[in-house]
């Protein structure tokens, strides 16, 4: 029963991690910052929703999305740095050398 309630929780952060995502993706004003925002966001999200992936077996139906969320943990890392240097520099354009992060 415990685990059900988790597993629901869950559930509820990942989808409203995307919702803010989405938002953030089409919001206008200091667009560069909130891009990397939204994409740094919809990796927490399915980092959180692979947990429910396991938790529930939905490997058994769905055994393509086995490891998706094994290369996110080495983007968070370089995602949080290129998101703080982006509003710590006011910039609105991405430059090609930080795709080197």
């Amino acid at each position: 029963m415990a685990s059900e309630l988790i597993n629901t929780l869950l559930i509820l952060g990942a989808a409203q991690g995307l919702f803010l995502a989405v938002l953030l993706a089409t919001k206008q004003t200091n667009s560069t910052a909130n891009r990397i925002l939204a994409v740094a966001m919809s990796a927490f999200s399915l980092f959180i929703f692979t947990g429910v992936y396991y938790a529930r077996e939905y490997y058994y139906a769905f055994p393509h999305f086995i490891g998706v969320s094994v290369p996110l943990i080495f983007l968070f890392g370089p995602i949080l740095y290129l998101y703080a240097r982006t509003v710590s520099e006011g910039g609105h354009a991405f430059r090609k050398a930080w795709l080197l992060h």
